[in-house]
């Protein structure tokens, strides 16, 4: 991404601390989360879609940089998509072993394309069961999780450290003698 290009429109006196563009999925590179930090909002624009593949819009979220308390990012395991995922792969194993060692009486075939299938899905829903995610928490506690790519985890830890240093500066009061609208709490 461009440092120089903006992709929303600043006050005057804004200044931009950090931003960056990442994938919300390993698997589908269409989507990027794109997240823009100044000296008074955070924004994040996340992609929305059908089905997770057809591009339905956006959303744009801000936050007030003043009521963020946190920034952070993590990975965390999904716990329905790996339950559901583990089962569908031990179904799919089943039917398998019965497809090879079974009866000779022709049922073979449906056994195998089926658990073939169940332990394929089974498969792709244990690995889309870790996600990475970047975590924003105002002063109240909530907070919002926007998905990203494993791939980009570095990425948006370095957009986390800048947001957080830009996060602690606007809490800074203004230099003794300085201008109102200078970054002091009463702004």
């Amino acid at each position: 991404m461009d440092p120089d290009r903006v992709w929303i429109d600043l006050a005057p006196d804004e200044r931009v601390g950090a931003q960056a563009d990442m994938r919300t999925s390993s698997l589908l590179g269409r989507g990027r989360l794109r997240l823009l930090a100044t000296d008074r909002r955070i924004v994040a624009r996340r992609p929305g879609t059908l089905l997770g593949l057809i591009s339905a819009g956006y959303t744009k979220v801000t936050f007030p940089v003043h009521s963020v308390a946190a920034i952070a990012v993590g990975v965390r395991v999904r716990a329905l998509p790996a339950v559901v995922g583990a089962f569908f792969l031990a179904v799919g194993a089943a039917l398998l072993a019965f497809g090879v060692w079974g009866s000779s009486s022709g049922s073979q075939l449906p056994a195998l394309s089926l658990g073939g299938f169940g332990a394929v899905l089974g498969a792709i829903l244990i690995a889309s069961a870790r996600v990475a995610e970047v975590s924003i928490t105002n002063c109240a506690g909530d907070r919002i999780r926007l998905p990203i790519a494993l791939r980009d985890r570095q990425s948006a830890a370095a957009f986390a450290d800048r947001a957080a240093t830009v996060v602690a500066d606007a809490g800074r009061p203004a230099p003794r003698g300085a201008a109102p609208g200078a970054g002091g709490p009463s702004d």
